[in-house]
């Protein structure tokens, strides 16, 4: 009976020992943590880039051996901050941001982070980890932030990538939501410009009529409206009818009249000639309304592309932000041309085809007005590239790159039944 009793303890020993020791039972000894700051702000093309890319996925990579601490330096703690990591760490005040801190190192280049990063965290953690900078009010902070609601907490700080289709779509939607009303126009001109480009390519490839059908006029007739809609915010109008702005004020607002202008006048144009319309005046429409909006575009890529080159901000109307698209790394073709003066040489190639097409030899007429179409149709391709980037990736939108989307989609519907005729012909 002794024996059965102690032999029952020592198994019971035994299973307890077992039990204690399993993984999931067993108090986990923390490893070596690495600790850094991100400082950055929201117009920082740079910035977005390290927040939205490059951090979430290092901190993927090494999951929770890193922590990331993201501070907006807008904001009145992420400045004070910031100011006092400048201050302590003998950075010089000209630095630009963005600026990561890891131990005694500091970064503002997202290629470099993403090059020498990764290999200096190894280090980091196979020896005992770092600790955070010794920055002025940082101790503090943290502190204070231990008695924030979970939720609220993580959003101080670099998460890893989730899955990729969730992690577009809120970020699209975070993007968007930096400027709504202004983000808004740009998504009714991408869906304006998504119809309008399906119904010519249907059109051009159908290719056995040439009439303006019923369905045509009212897209014409409607995008011209939303047009209008555009160049009435980007000259500002409402502004100046409440005595908030002086008419005619600044070379910029002469401009935005004349896009404006441009844009009633083809609405006016485009009403007489397709509503109870006779095939003299849609002739006449055909042939005079692609160069009225040409000087629509050419005089928004030509202002864009001064911006550009004389280091100045745009003026960009009562809703929107150029200057955050102009600032933006896709405000130039492959980090070499600008958009603005590739719409400018776009421009200059549609209209020497329009030329050629209406004043050229008679045997080649037809062919340059199927380039014609060809041509507005990658530039609308492209246009739709950059209208789709501008709300849901940079997050804000450029009204005068709106006006000349417009435009350019107008010229692309109203040149596809010339092209039409040109190979039936």
């Amino acid at each position: 009976m002794k024996n059965a009793s102690c032999l029952s303890r020592t198994l019971l020993g035994i299973l307890c020992f077992l039990f204690l020791s399993s993984p999931g039972f067993a108090q986990s000894t923390p490893g070596p943590q690495i600790n850094g700051l991100f400082f950055y702000k929201p117009d920082c093309p740079k910035c977005e880039k390290l927040r939205r890319d490059v951090l979430p996925e290092i901190k993927q990579q090494f999951e929770d051996q890193i922590t990331i601490l993201s501070l907006n330096t807008a904001d009145k703690k992420g400045g004070e901050l910031y100011l006092n990591a400048l201050v302590d760490l003998g950075i010089p005040f000209s630095q630009p941001l963005p600026l990561v801190i890891i131990g005694a190192q500091q970064w503002h280049d997202p290629v470099q982070i993403k090059r020498q990063l990764p290999d200096i965290l190894k280090t980091g953690l196979a020896e005992s980890g770092l600790a955070w900078p010794a920055i002025s009010g940082l101790k503090d902070f943290l502190k204070s932030m231990q008695h924030l609601p979970k939720s609220e907490k993580t959003q101080w700080f670099i998460s890893a990538r989730p899955d990729t289709l969730g992690f577009i779509f809120s970020d699209m939607k975070a993007k968007y939501n930096h400027d709504p009303i202004g983000n808004r126009y740009a998504v009714v001109v991408l869906i304006g410009m998504l119809i309008v480009g399906g119904y010519s390519l249907f059109l051009f490839f159908r290719s056995h009529s040439s009439e303006i059908d019923f369905f045509s006029q009212w897209l014409i007739l409607i995008h011209f409206i939303i047009g209008i809609a555009v160049t009435w915010q980007l000259a500002e109008i409402d502004h100046m009818l409440h005595g908030q702005k002086p008419f005619w004020d600044s070379f910029e607002s002469q401009l935005a009249f004349l896009v404006l202008a441009g844009m009633i006048a083809g609405f006016l144009f485009s009403l007489w000639a397709l509503l109870g319309s006779t095939s003299q005046k849609v002739v006449i429409w055909q042939r005079w309304s692609i160069p009225l909006l040409l000087a629509i575009g050419l005089i928004a890529a030509s202002y864009l592309t001064y911006i550009e080159a004389a280091h100045v901000e745009a003026v960009c109307g009562a809703v929107g932000d150029c200057n955050s698209v102009q600032q933006s790394e896709y405000a130039s073709l492959f980090g070499v041309i600008s958009v603005g003066l590739l719409g400018i040489l776009g421009h200059i190639l549609i209209l020497c085809s329009w030329i050629m097409g209406q004043f050229g030899p008679l045997q080649w007429r037809g062919k340059f007005r199927i380039l014609l179409w060809c041509v507005l149709l990658v530039s609308v391709g492209y246009f739709i590239f950059l209208t789709f980037l501008e709300p849901f990736v940079i997050g804000s939108t450029c009204f005068w790159c709106l006006a000349t989307a417009i435009a350019m989609t107008l010229q692309l519907f109203i040149s596809v039944r010339p092209a039409i005729q040109a190979i039936n012909s």
